[in-house]
């Protein structure tokens, strides 16, 4: 059965964050590691975190930073980065957290740029994420991939190289990227390796998080298309604008699915 979250807001405290999500009716909450709630904030208030996430019936999921440089062609940066993200993978396990995200990102230049510099970020991509990967399952941590505002080519590209990589489907990234033929892609293509999904509207030009029905975003097409390809994870509200317009989007959301 669906399942749905909200996330904490990095600059808000991590406890009244969770208490807030659990307050508001979501199914779990999402914990955001990532500035100011960096890894050693959240290990700092780890006792008072646990505790509160013993409120909600499922474990919590975790999302990291999104200008990971994973994929620099610079070796000692793309390196800090990987001890980086290894930091937050042992502070995911220590909350509880078994599933944990990583986002595609790349300055749209480099991959514009030529085929083999392309090639080279790519490439970087899968042998940082392969590393992790090998990292996280000693720590029972299952990684998956956030797409981006990129071209579905490149996303997919690092994901038919890593068959244990699993796929974090950001609706409103897709429709910036493609509009509803990219979101459709997505799903068909991906199917089961889709373990999670982030919601929020936008008009296809810049990524906005805004309330469903505020943007372009055909939702009951969305719906129609998740539901057919037997999709029942967990789907998470990506809507920044207010409390208000976070509430309304899970309102019209439910009533699309039900």
């Amino acid at each position: 059965m669906v399942k749905f979250g909200k996330l904490t807001y990095p600059f808000g405290n991590i406890v009244k964050e969770i208490n807030k999500a659990k307050k508001l009716g979501f199914d779990y909450v999402e914990i955001g590691i990532e500035f100011p709630t960096n890894a050693s904030i959240l290990k700092k208030n780890k006792n008072s975190i646990i505790k509160a996430l013993k409120k909600f019936q499922y474990i919590p999921l975790g999302h990291t930073c999104w200008w990971y440089l994973l994929n620099s062609p610079y070796d000692g940066v793309r390196k800090a980065w990987l001890s980086q993200a290894k930091i937050d993978i042992n502070i995911a396990n220590d909350l509880g957290i078994k599933i944990l995200n990583f986002h595609f990102w790349v300055p749209t230049g480099i991959l514009l740029e030529n085929k083999e510099s392309r090639k080279i970020i790519l490439d970087n991509y899968v042998k940082s994420l392969n590393e992790l990967i090998n990292f996280a399952k000693k720590k029972q941590v299952i990684l998956m991939l956030e797409n981006g505002e990129e071209k579905f080519e490149y996303y997919k590209y690092v994901l038919d190289i890593i068959p244990k990589l699993k796929v974090h489907f950001d609706i409103g990234h897709a429709f910036l990227s493609g509009g509803m033929t990219n979101i459709k892609r997505f799903i068909s293509y991906f199917g089961d390796r889709i373990i999670h999904v982030h919601i929020h509207d936008n008009h296809g030009k810049l990524d906005e998080h805004l309330a469903l029905g505020k943007g372009k975003i055909n939702w009951k097409k969305v719906v129609s298309w998740l539901k057919k390809s037997k999709y029942n994870k967990t789907i998470t509200f990506e809507v920044f604008k207010s409390e208000k317009d976070l509430l309304k989007s899970i309102k019209y959301f439910k009533k699309l699915w039900y």
